[in-house]
């Protein structure tokens, strides 16, 4: 179930330009993998997404897409973004990661249904 859901969320919230991609975790490894790697706590978060009740996606620099860099978590049903953190839980800060924050606003703009709130994640 997990994957199946995983699978359709990266069908609808996949994302990629010339730097950056938003990809879905292909299996509960990946999630648990991307938590530690990041060192916080999105790794918890399995049951939620197999109950529809989340979604997590990673973002991921093109030159090192093994690498985590940050991880995304939707309100599927509010369709909104509801966290983005990095390493220890750290923010996108839009002037250190200026290259990223336009990303995430070109992304949030392709799926216009997300009611975006800058002030909660940058």
């Amino acid at each position: 179930r997990f994957q199946k859901i995983c699978r359709e969320y990266g069908e609808t919230y996949s994302y990629e330009s010339e730097e950056f991609k938003i990809v879905a975790p292909k299996d509960m490894q990946d999630l648990f993998e991307e938590g530690r790697r990041l060192n916080h706590c999105v790794g918890t978060y399995a049951d939620r997404i197999a109950d529809g009740k989340t979604c997590v996606c990673f973002i991921r620099k093109k030159t090192d897409p093994d690498q985590p860099y940050f991880t995304v978590e939707i309100a599927p049903e509010e369709e909104r973004v509801r966290q983005i953190h990095g390493l220890c839980n750290r923010n996108v800060d839009k002037t250190r990661n200026r290259e990223l924050y336009q990303f995430l606003k070109k992304w949030a703009n392709a799926n216009r249904y997300f009611r975006y709130v800058t002030i909660m994640i940058f």
